[in-house]
């Protein structure tokens, strides 16, 4: 995992796990989801929602909750704002029976807790997908309906 230099002002958030050594690294354990829960998964205990936002790590993530997705059929809420893993992404929840829906969240909210103006994060958002499995009975309203992922091409971020 990389790591960052205490004394510079850095995004902590964007500490991302990689495959190969980086020159600033340090060696982290990684275990899945259905590692750590699977086995405790009863008619007492489920999981009903999944929120992940990993730094481009979401399929692996998925991948290493596959047991669990299958059993539970959580809600996922997955940040999925990296046009090159989008489509892996868009076509892995698909075929667990999901459907999906963008959510992009802008980083600036004027009525943040501090009550600032300033918004320093110009027209950046947080590009998210919601996503139901496709049995769930619930209603959405209807505006819902243009926000739905038909087309795993498609990606909010990429230039028509």
């Amino acid at each position: 995992m990389n790591t960052f230099n205490n004394e510079k002002i850095n995004n902590y958030g964007d500490a991302k796990i990689f495959e190969n050594k980086l020159e600033n690294f340090e060696e982290v354990s990684v275990k899945t989801l259905d590692q750590l829960f699977f086995d405790k998964l009863n008619e007492n205990f489920s999981i009903k929602l999944i929120k992940c936002d990993a730094q481009g790590q979401e399929p692996n993530i998925i991948k290493g909750s596959k047991k669990i997705i299958e059993k539970s059929k959580p809600f996922l809420y997955l940040e999925n704002d990296d046009i090159k893993t989008s489509k892996k992404l868009i076509d892995m929840i698909k075929s667990m029976g999901y459907i999906m829906f963008w959510h992009l969240v802008p980083l600036f909210n004027p009525n943040n807790y501090l009550k600032n103006p300033k918004n320093i994060f110009s027209k950046i958002s947080s590009i998210n997908m919601f996503c139901i499995p496709i049995h769930t009975k619930i209603k959405l309203h209807e505006n819902w309906k243009k926000f739905e992922i038909k087309d795993n091409d498609f990606h909010p971020l990429k230039k028509i």
